[in-house]
Parts: C-alpha cells; structure tokens; sequence
C-alpha cells in the first residue's frame, strides 16, 4: 500500500476475501469498503487511499534523498552524518518500537524485528525503518489522512517511547550550517511538513504542492504514479448522469493541422435531404388510431401517411426500433416497472428487421413505396455496444469489454437470470434492481466451462451506464471487421445510416473511456487500472475506425449518406477528418432554447472562418429522442416557429423529431410500444407549419448549401445586436436573407456587413449584403422581395441596399424571410414614386400600388363621382350635372389608363335614367339595405358593356378588383360593414338579369349559389339550415331594386309591384322563421 500499516490492521484486513489474481486497485477498494463500514466514514475511497500512498511515498523519497545529501545512515549504536557517529537517545528504541508495531513485509510472514534491524542485513532495515518512522510522524498528524488513521495510528508507539522527540533530535544533527546542497538549510521535518502545511484538508492539493514544488527531486516513476492516483481520483469524483454539460463553442484554431481535409462528397440527393424522425411501435399506435385500423407491420403504414409526409417536404424517413431488440432488455425494463414495455431501441440482438414489424419483405416493401415518392429510409446502427444477450454475446464473448473479476469489491450478482440461451447466464448487479448503484459490468457465467466474465455495460461516460447493453472490445480487429461487414450490410437497404453515439469511437475518446493513458482517469470509472500508453494503443488501435467505415462504404455502398450523432467538440472532425457526411450539431438546439444568441452567432462565425464547408454538413434539430420534445422545449408561439425557420433555412440537414409538428408534448422511452398520454392533433399548429414551414422545406435547395451563405452583424448605432440572427444564401437566381430575433424585445439595426469567410482578405468584413446576394447596384434599378413569413413585400433601391443595407426592426422572435427578389427598372418613374410613397413600409402587394400610382388620375375620378353621386341620390330636386360631369371625366379615364374603346353618350344616358327611376322606386331604395350599395352598382355595373369580356359576371368582378375600382369602393364604407357591403355589391353583380321581377322560380338557384349562402350567414342547427334575417332584407331589396332600375320595359305595373313583392318576401321568410327548408316551402 506504499506505506507501513500497524500489526493490528493487518489482521483485520487479513480476514478479507482475496479472490485470485485480483489488481492492486481491487485490494484498495477492499480496505476503504472495510473503513467506511466500521467506522461509518463516508470520507473513505480507494481514490483518497491511493493518493495517499502516493504521498507517503514522495515524502519517502524526499527523506531518502536528503539523508543521502547529508550523507547518513544509521548504525547498530548511533548515527553517522558525513562520516561522524553520533550518538542519538531513543533511536535504536524508536524503530524497534515501529517494527514491532508496524511490521514490513518480511517481519510479518515470520522474520523476528531484531533480526531485521540487527541481523546481518540489518543496515537497510534500519535505514528503511527511519524512512517509514518519518513517514509515519507526518501522515499521523496530516488533517487530511484521518480517515485512514485506523490504519496507522501512532497513539500506542507513542505511549511506548516518544518518538517524536528522537525525530526532531535528529533533525537538529542534520542542518547543515553552511546553507548549501540540493535542500539548502530547511530541516527535514520542516520540509517533510510543507505539502501538509500547503494544504492541511486536501490530499489531492497536497500533492499538488508535491508535483509543483518537488519535481525536481522525485523520479519519474514518483511523478506518474502520482498522476496515475489523481486518475483514480478523478473517475470517483467525476459527476456522471447529466449528459455532456454545457455547449461550447469551437476553437477551430486549436485543432491539429490536418494535410489533406477529407470531406466525403454528396450524391444529389443529399444536399437537400429533410429528415423525419419516427419510433416505430409509437407511430404504428398513433397510425392505428387515426386511420381506425390496425397497423402492425411496416407494409400497413397507409400511402396516404406517405403521401403526406411527402407533401409536407420530407425526404427521409427515421425508423427508430426497426431491429431486432435485446429479450433481456425487454426483461430488465418491465421488471423495473412497465409491463408493457419493449426492449430499448439502442439494446440489439441482432441487425435483422424485427418479425414483428414484417422482416425484411415488409421493409422492402416500404422502401420501395418511399422511392416512389422521393423519401429515403434511414436506420440506427449502434456499433459502440450491444445488448448484454445479444448474438454476439453467445457466441463471441471474448469480444467485450471484460474483467475476470468484479472491478468494485462491494458488487452482487443475486437477481434474475436475464439469459434466454441455454448455454449462458446473464446477471445484473444488484443495485440495478433496490436502485442504490449504477453498477460498471454485469456477469456472464458459461454453462458448458462454467467460466465467469464480468462484461462492461456500454457507457459514454457522462450518463450512468446503459444497464442493458455490452461494451465492445474495437481493439481488437475482429470486432472492428464485423462491425464494417454489419453496416455495409445495412447499407444494402438504407440510403441513409445514423451512428448512435459516434465519438466514443473515434480514438482520442475510446482511449481516454477504456483504455486511458497512466494518469487519464475521466473515463469509465474502473477502468483507470487498465491504462496503456500512447505506442500500445496506437498498435492496437493503428487506423480510425470511422475513417475506414466511410471508405469501405464508399467503395462497396456509394449511394449512402453517413451521419454521426457526435459530441464533444468533434463535430468539424467527423465530417473534414473522418469524412462523414453529417454531423449532429446540438448547439442549435440548446443554444436557441437558452437564448444563447451570442455564443451562437459565435459558432457560425468561426466555422464560416476556418471552413464554411462544415456548416452544410451540420444535422440541425430541435429535439432528438434523448431530449425533451420541440414543443416542450421552444412552445408553441412564435420562438417555436422563428427557430423552426432557422431549422428549415439553415445549411445542412433540418431533422423533425417525432411528433414535433403534430405539437406532440411526450418524449417517447425508446422502451415504448406505445404513446401514454393521450394527445389529439393540434390543427392550428399544423395548419401554420402548412403556412411557413413546409413551403421552405420544399426549397431546401437555396438553402443547403454554404457555398453563398453569409452571415451578418445586425447593427445599431455602433453595436452588434447578438439576439438578431440574420443570414443569407442563394443558388442561381433564387436569393434568400432570413432574420430572426430570438429575445422577447423588440429592437431595430441595419443589416449591411457580411462576417468574414475563410479565405477573405483580413479587413474583418465580408462582402456586403448586395454583393452577397449578386444585386446590380445602380442608379434607377429598384428590388422588390416578399417576406415568407408576413405575406408582405418590400421596395428598395438597389444602390441603397448596396451602400447602406437593409434595416429591420423585429419584435419579440419576430422572424423574416426575404424571398423572390425581381430586379425592377424604372424607366417612367412610377416606381420611384411608389418608393417614396411607402417609405420604407411593406405592402400586401406590390403590383396593385403599383398599379395605384399609374391609375391615380382614374381612381381619383372614380372616387369624386362616387361621392358627387351619393349627394343626389333620393333628392328629387337635386341637380344630376356634377355626377354626369364626373361619370365622363370617370370614363375618359378608363378610356386613356386601360385603352379601352368607350362610347360615353349612351352610357351617360342610361346613368341619367337609371337616377331618375331611384327617386320613383323610393320604396325600396330609402331602405337602409340598399343604399350604402346603390351608388356604387349605378356607377360601376354599365361597364360590363365595355368590351364582351366584362359580360360574364365573375370575369368583371375579377377586372374591377384588378384595376383597383374596388378598393375605391370600398374606402368610401366604414371598416365593420366594407366586407359586408363588398359581397352584397358582388352578388348584385352577379345576379344581374336574374329575372326577379319576373320569372316564378328565381329564388331556388338563388339559395343554391355557394356565395348566396355565405353572405346569408347560412348555418346548420337541430339537422336545419337557417339564414339571416338582416341579410336577406338586404340581397332581396337589392336585387328587385337594380332589376326595377334596369327595367326598359316603362312597364309601370310591373315597377309599381316591385315594393309589394318584396314586402311578400320578406312576409314569407318570417312565416318559415327564416329556416331554409320551410321558406322554400312556401315560395
């Protein structure tokens, strides 16, 4: 234990079981599991012990080297220093008080103590002696040790001499007066105390004062044995359980320099591919539930689902749980509570499709229906582990991880026997099962040689370890081949492969997990006593395995696109080194979530600095199935869908979890056969999805890419506003500027400067947003965009976009998407003249303002006789000059806008008629209904004889909406009742000649017209269709008036009877109670 321990400790650690060929480690564990039970010391560790024999031996050491210095050794009688005897009370009585009580070695297994210190090897003895009893006096008073002290306490060699006293007798003989040698004048106790007095409650800072202070006099072989203690250290401490930790940020200028980057290229599809995550048994349930049938197997999945997802813009297709799971996985989770369960979805028996799902005949099938509508199939393989009974664990045990005996002394293996093979066991530990340890390994005991092997449960070292699952052994090549043979197999099926878990198998990592370096400790625990140095593991270890699976696959499986699930900072790694195609990058989803926009907008400017090459190969996600659910994460509101646009506009590969767009809250076990919370399809979130959303996934290729992408500071007055993520991208013609403002405020700065690309001259900028986008910059060029997200477009300058940008001022996650530009030359002006209208506003619509400028004069004179005709209508005495006036200054306007041939006189006749017969029909015309329409129809219904394309009713309301005559219209009417108005004045115009005045049977494909009902408010109640009594008042007064006023006839009976056949009407509806079926009843 690197330091002497009483005669009484030795007995009661001799009664400890000592199973054969166990490590030196296993033993410390032994001795702290056997202190902390009987003296109920917490503080006891194997780690804690270690450290502090390998303090015992530096001071060991140091003493050595300063006796040495001074030239000491100690006699039968005395002590001589530099050649002098002298005589030392107390010495001879003190160390064979020790031995007696502290036997070493060879006194314990029979050597008497006076042979050992007087015998005629007896001059080491004594000398060795002295070192120990140095030893002793400082650890024995060290804070720092007391956990320990069962082991060496001093109290009975102090009754039996005060050896402390002859210690600090002969630490006066050994000063030397001149100051001089390798210890200069400090005295030996004193230097022996210093790492205690450095740091009097901590053995690990103790030894830190050592390795700082004492290099210089230790051996190597001290030092590393020093470090290796401080690993043992570390893998107890270290917490595990809580994943990774914190996101960072990648220093790329820290990387190794690398020759040759290794970029696998992309097949076609690839660049554009939109990923759909779905746990198999979780959708066949949910698939069950909507389409009220079974779906059990992969070829029952309905076309329409596929068609669907299609539609919706997804490419690929995530099958989680397609392979043949792990039966003891399956045991453990429902003996744990659920039992219901499935095995885990990453604990495999073997890479075969389930029988449950369909085997490979359903998966063919599915594949094949997929192509059909451009959706690739992806899978999982899990080459780190595999379940604890998996094929390989029959019939290859050797190729685990393993130990021959428990690593941790306290492990149990007393539950059930979770094999279903007959020729092995498979045992949990036993804290498994009460929930009071995360245990290492698990064991396997052979029933043919009755051989036990204690098998590493798969770990990624910052989880506990996954207790259903083996950890393979990739040093050796066998299971490296096998592994490759199995993917290049899956690869036959699936264009696209997921690696769970990637970086515990690049190099640095599985070294640093399982085999680490001597001092390296931050790996599984345990396994810090199976360190290899750097040549070993190189020799074992000699080519990246992820380097050879992307060229075998290359060779053998070209049309297959590799993607890594990678932490850790290896990201850049795996896709430039490794030649990955993708590459998990969980930043964006735990950097948006937290609102950690600078940091970030941070990791987007380095990458777009060292290589933009690796952001198109990033997999973006807002969730992942270890993960809490997108909406559980983001909401529902308007963060979600500002990140759901990033998501979807972002290079690289956008990747939808299961659920995500249905608005799914349940983060499904990948133990689940089923979803446990009933939850129904949030329409609205998916209708804007629908909106938003899927139309961009359906552009992914402008925006995959990183060839044009850009990144932009939003700037305002001098500051960066790091919450705004304003980025563009083009490809050929199609141009792109997304901003989101991801913060609950609303801010407002100028979007001109791109961020440097590697590559670009050092002026600390890139190329402004018009180069950026490939704008022309010139003097009476305009560009017009429309934002994706608001519907809204936009008109800019093209030298102002150049020299000053574009200004945004987003709200709270307010999110913009500037699609479509059209270079626009303006040669008339019209167009600077709508620029300096707006003034910077967005419209719903560009083309109708700009139609509004070049129609001004026509509008303007539409508007004055609209307003000339209101003041005479229903006043008899009123002068119809100014409306005739302006009804032909109206029409000439249409003549020279439109170029339309109009003949006026008789359409001025027909307005001055049509007047004159409002004031003879005021029965029904000062009716309220009516009139707000009146004016409107008289003016704007006789155009229908301007040309026979204005004749078909639709096809004129279609031309008056065009040429912007209805917005004039509709100005004139107060906000609450324009809609209203605007669909009675249409169907007034629709229904024109409907023969209301008389034919017998008009109002029956009245009721039937979709548009009728819809201004009628028809609605159905109690198995009844029933319509608004206002808003038949108004149609039917309406289309019996402008059928009176369009009467030629000078029939007077029949204008006389339109006020009665009206009052009929309305009599009639009353006498139904406006229900639909019984008015028709009775007209």
């Amino acid at each position: 234990m690197s330091f002497q321990i009483s005669a009484g400790a030795r007995r009661q650690l001799a009664e400890l079981p000592a199973p054969a060929g166990v490590s030196r480690i296993y033993r410390l564990r032994q001795v702290t599991d056997h202190l902390g039970e009987r003296y109920a010391n917490p503080a006891c560790s194997a780690g804690r012990l270690e450290l502090l024999a390998m303090l015992s031996n530096a001071l060991r050491w140091t003493a050595y080297r300063y006796l040495q210095t001074r030239n000491c050794m100690v006699g039968r009688d005395d002590v001589v220093i530099a050649g002098r005897a002298v005589a030392l009370a107390g010495l001879q009585r003190s160390l064979a008080s020790f031995v007696a009580l502290y036997p070493p070695d060879v006194v314990w297994k029979g050597m008497t103590p006076h042979r050992f210190l007087m015998g005629p090897d007896g001059d080491p003895g004594r000398g060795a002696a002295l070192l120990e009893l140095l030893v002793l006096s400082v650890q024995s008073a060290n804070p720092a040790a007391a956990a320990f002290r069962p082991l060496f306490d001093d109290d009975e060699l102090n009754r039996m001499i005060p050896y402390r006293a002859t210690l600090q007798a002969l630490d006066k003989l050994l000063c030397r007066p001149d100051g001089g040698g390798l210890f200069s004048d400090v005295p030996l106790l004193q230097l022996l105390q210093a790492p205690v007095q450095a740091s009097p409650d901590s053995l690990e800072g103790q030894l830190a004062f050592v390795r700082e202070h004492w290099k210089g006099i230790l051996p190597e072989h001290v030092l590393l044995a020093i470090d290796a203690g401080f690993a043992l250290r570390t893998e107890e401490t270290r917490m595990r359980g809580f994943g990774p930790g914190p996101q960072a940020v990648p220093d790329y200028g820290r990387l190794p320099v690398v020759e040759e980057e290794r970029f696998s290229p992309d097949r076609d599809w690839m660049s554009d591919l939109v990923l759909l995550a779905k746990s198999v048994h979780v959708w066949f349930y949910q698939l069950s539930r909507h389409y009220g049938r079974a779906v059990n197997r992969l070829r029952d999945i309905p076309d329409a689902e596929l068609d669907q997802l299609a539609a919706r813009g997804f490419s690929g297709l995530w099958l989680i749980g397609i392979w043949e799971r792990s039966p003891a996985s399956r045991q453990i989770k429902r003996l744990r509570g659920n039992p219901e369960a499935e095995a885990s979805a990453y604990a495999l028996y073997d890479y075969r499709v389930a029988d449950e799902l369909g085997g490979q005949a359903d998966l063919d099938d599915l594949d094949r229906r997929c192509r059909q509508r451009g959706i690739r199939l992806a899978c999982d393989v899990v080459p780190n582990h595999t379940g604890i009974d998996s094929r390989w664990m029959r019939e290859h045990p050797d190729w685990f991880v393993q130990t021959s005996h428990p690593p941790y002394p306290g492990y149990r293996f007393t539950g059930p026997d979770l094999s279903t093979n007959n020729g092995m066991s498979l045992y949990l530990e036993d804290g498994y099962w009460d929930h009071s340890d995360a245990a290492v390994v698990f064991k396997r005991v052979d029933h043919y040689s009755g051989e036990e092997r204690y098998i590493y449960h798969g770990n990624d070292g910052t989880h506990l370890p996954w207790n259903d699952t083996a950890q393979l052994n990739f040093l050796l090549p066998q299971v490296r081949e096998a592994m490759i043979r199995t993917i290049l197999e899956v690869a036959r099926t699936f264009r696209v492969i997921r690696f769970d878990a990637a970086m515990t198998l690049a190099k640095k990592h599985y070294q640093r997990l399982w085999f680490p370096l001597p001092g390296g400790g931050a790996g599984v625990p345990s396994r810090s006593e199976f360190s290899l140095a750097s040549a070993q593991f190189e020799e074992l270890f000699p080519m990246e395995f992820w380097r050879e699976v992307v060229d075998r696959v290359a060779a053998e499986a070209p049309d297959t696109l590799l993607l890594a699930e990678a932490f850790w900072l290896m990201e850049s790694y795996f896709v430039r080194t490794l030649g990955m195609h993708r590459v998990y990058n969980s930043a964006f989803m735990h950097m948006m979530k937290q609102e950690d926009n600078a940091r970030y907008r941070q990791l987007l400017k380095n990458t777009l600095a060292f290589n933009p090459q690796i952001l198109k190969r990033f997999v973006n996600f807002m969730s992942n199935p270890d993960e809490a659910t997108a909406v559980e994460q983001f909401g529902k509101g308007d963060k979600y869908f500002g990140v759901a646009v990033l998501l979807a506009t972002l290079p690289g590969l956008p990747m939808f979890g299961h659920g995500q767009v249905e608005g799914f809250r349940e983060k499904y076990g990948m133990e689940y056969r089923r979803a446990y919370l009933h939850e129904e399809v949030d329409e609205g979130f998916v209708a804007h999805h629908e909106k938003v959303i899927f139309p961009l996934l359906h552009r992914r290729s402008l925006f995959s890419g990183a060839e044009h992408f850009a990144l932009y500071d939003c700037v305002s007055d001098g500051a960066v506003l790091e919450d705004v993520l304003a980025y563009s991208n083009r490809r050929g013609e199609q141009r792109a500027l997304v901003v989101f403002h991801n913060r609950s405020l609303q801010v407002g700065g100028w979007i001109r400067n791109a961020c440097p690309r590697a590559g670009e001259s050092g002026t600390g900028f890139g190329p402004t947003l018009a180069d950026a986008l490939a704008l022309r910059s010139e003097p009476e060029i305009l560009y017009r965009f429309r934002d994706h997200c608001t519907g809204l477009q936009y008109l800019r300058f093209s030298q102002e976009l150049a020299q000053q940008g574009l200004f945004v001022s987003p709200g709270p996650y307010q999110c913009h998407v500037f699609l479509d530009f059209v270079e626009v030359s303006d040669a008339d002006g019209h167009w600077r003249h709508l620029w300096q209208a707006l003034e910077g506003r967005p419209v719903a619509d560009l083309d109708r303002e700009y139609r509004r400028i070049v129609h001004g004069e026509l509008l303007r004179s539409l508007r004055q006789v609209l307003e000339s005709c209101d003041a005479v209508l229903f006043d008899n005495g009123a002068d119809q000059g100014p409306v005739l006036e302006g009804y032909a200054a109206f029409l000439g306007a249409l003549q020279r806008d439109l170029r339309l041939e109009v003949n006026r006189s008789p359409l001025l006749e027909r307005l001055h008629g049509q007047l004159r017969r409002v004031v003879e029909l005021d029965a029904i015309a000062a009716r309220q209904a009516v009139r707000d329409v009146l004016g409107p129809w008289l003016i704007v219904h006789p155009l229908t004889l301007l040309s026979e394309s204005l004749a078909e009713p639709a096809a004129f309301i279609r031309w008056l909406e065009h040429q912007l005559l209805t917005d004039v219209v509709t100005a004139r009417w107060p906000e609450d009742a324009a809609a209203e108005n605007l669909q009675l004045l249409q169907l007034l115009l629709r229904w024109r000649g409907c023969g209301c005045l008389q034919e017998e049977h008009w109002l029956g494909p009245l009721l039937d017209d979709v548009a009728v009902r819809e201004f009628l408010l028809v609605h159905r109640y109690q198995d009844c269709d029933w319509f608004n009594r206002e808003r038949f008042e108004r149609l039917l007064a309406g289309l019996i008036l402008t059928a009176a006023l369009e009467d030629t006839s000078d029939d007077e009976e029949s204008a006389a009877g339109s006020p009665q056949q009206l009052a009929l009407m309305l009599h009639r509806a009353e006498l139904a109670g406006y229900r639909l079926d019984k008015f028709r009843a009775l007209v």
